[in-house]
Formats: structure tokens, sequence, C-alpha cells
């Protein structure tokens, strides 16, 4: 499975990455720091799998699954607060 991770802060990403590669089957296709790169890159590659701060500075988790949805890409919305 094909999993782009999105997080402002890139320690999260490090720490996202290094959980889902640790699983047999799935790999992290991109880890991006902007929701909109990220957003665009899972809409592109198809990603399987988004997995999504719910708090950054230019929009939030929910604005980015609802992008998803309509491209029937499964979100998960995470937080480290």
């Amino acid at each position: 499975y094909k999993v782009t991770l999105i997080d402002d802060e890139e320690k999260a990403l490090d720490f996202l990455k290094s959980i889902i590669e640790g699983i047999p089957g799935f790999e992290v296709n991109c880890a991006a720091t902007s929701p909109f790169e990220g957003l665009n890159f899972a809409i592109g590659a198809k990603s399987d799998l988004v997995i999504t701060d719910i708090l950054m500075p230019e929009v939030n988790g929910f604005w980015i699954a609802q992008r998803l949805k309509a491209n029937n890409i499964p979100v998960i919305i995470t937080s480290a607060q």
C-alpha cells in the first residue's frame, strides 16, 4: 500500500514514516510538510491512504479529508496535541 504523510512538523513525519515502513506491504510514497503538496501528490499518485495532522498553519486535516474523499482516498487524521 502506498501511504502519503502530511504534517507541518518534520519530527512527526519521521516518526510516522518509521512506523509505516515497519509494516510489511506498506510504503511511504510521500512525506510532505506542505498540505497542498501532499494533497496534490496523493491525488496524482493515487495513494492508497493518507495520514494527516489535524492542525497545520495553512489548512486543517478536515479540509484535506474533504478533498481526498472526492477522490476515494481514505484518510487518517492525527494530532500530537
